[in-house]
């Protein structure tokens, strides 16, 4: 447990990953100098949007704006400032300013590693981070262009040597399904983008979980389109390990730009624009896989952090809701109750679980057990 726990840190879009000062310094006293200015300017930015976030005055807005501006102003802005300066222009309001200025950092390093705390190149997590806000913005089309981008030049081998290829392409898939069934009404486009995600081979290595829980999604998806909600949930066969659903909101979250990273300064800057990201991603129905993951993702966070109470608000919403993710909810929803010592309440939710769930009856035994 204490591993998996570790891990989710590491991957969880909630928590810091990467130090804003980064590990990878040039001692060269001139791209020193300059690295320290865009830092400093990085820093200072952070600190003004939380501020703007908690109080929005005439004041915070145009010190926000000046900073931004000054910080792509460089001589040379590395891949993290541009694409901070996205993150602040969509916080503001800005969704196109955003996606200029996302498509700017494509253009002039596409193949440079993302500034998000795991290993992907500019051009794919750009690209997500462009379809993530187009979307909340309304441009449904300006997002599917933005996925099949990321598919296409996967498929071409597009110069991209990165781990996990095929777990972004069933990613990718699972989006542009959701695109094609909820917004388009093309429910065989999205049965072909959701058989794409199922017929992956599983490796056979640490991301074989990881792909039969993708492999899992997009079959009940599938389930929902041609049976319904009711069946779907029915025949929803359980996740090995649960824990493995937060680590995919994590990566996923983080791959949308939800995440705080890399908008980071402190502990209070990054609750603030985190919990901004994620309330405004649940508030939107723009994407139902992004409001599920982020009521998942930052459920756990908060559940993690002894906040059982926060925890329970988010985890009641997935688990009330018709998603892939509510059985998995319900489970953490129990245990919330379980650490508020309140058994029967958990019991209560675990038998709800069994009820709409029967195929997670099994984790529900095991995880009540221990309270007999």
């Amino acid at each position: 447990m204490k591993t998996h726990v570790k891990t989710i840190i590491l991957l969880c879009a909630v928590l810091v990953t990467e130090s804003v000062f980064g590990a990878e310094m040039n001692w060269d006293r001139e791209a020193w100098s300059k690295g320290r200015e865009e830092r400093k300017i990085c820093r200072d930015l952070a600190q003004t949007v939380a501020s703007w976030l908690s109080d929005p005055n005439e004041i915070t807005r145009v010190r926000c704006e000046t900073l931004a501006k000054s910080l792509l102003q460089l001589e040379k802005p590395s891949t993290r400032a541009y694409f901070f300066a996205s993150q602040v222009a969509n916080l503001r309001g800005r969704p196109q300013e955003a996606i200029r200025i996302l498509e700017s950092v494509i253009d002039k390093y596409p193949d440079e590693k993302a500034p998000i705390g795991i290993v992907v190149p500019v051009k794919i997590v750009g690209r997500f981070w462009i379809a993530a806000i187009a979307k909340q913005s309304g441009d449904i089309l300006r997002a599917r262009k933005a996925y099949q981008e990321v598919l296409e030049g996967l498929e071409n081998n597009d110069n991209i040597e990165i781990r996990g290829n095929d777990g972004i392409k069933m990613v990718c898939n699972l989006y542009l399904a959701e695109i094609e069934f909820l917004q388009m009404k093309n429910n065989e486009n999205a049965q072909s983008h959701l058989r794409a995600v199922m017929d992956v081979n599983t490796p056979r290595d640490a991301k074989g979980e990881s792909f039969e829980l993708l492999k899992a999604w997009a079959s009940y998806n599938s389930m929902v389109i041609s049976k319904g909600k009711e069946m779907a949930a029915l025949r929803l066969t359980p996740i090995s390990e649960t824990m493995s659903a937060c680590m995919l909101a994590g990566t996923t979250l983080m791959l949308n730009g939800i995440a705080g990273e890399p908008l980071v300064s402190s502990g209070r800057e990054l609750n603030i624009i985190t919990k901004t990201l994620v309330d405004r991603t649940i508030e939107n129905n723009a994407s139902k896989i992004d409001k599920d993951l982020a009521r998942l993702g930052y459920g756990f966070d908060q559940q993690y952090k002894g906040y059982y109470s926060k925890a329970r608000d988010y985890y009641s919403a997935l688990f009330n809701d018709d998603s892939f993710f509510s059985p998995v909810a319900g489970i953490f929803l129990a245990k919330c109750d379980k650490a508020q010592e309140d058994v029967d309440k958990a019991n209560e939710t675990l038998d709800k679980v069994i009820e709409r769930f029967p195929g997670f009856a099994s984790i529900a035994a095991h995880v009540r057990n221990p309270w007999k």
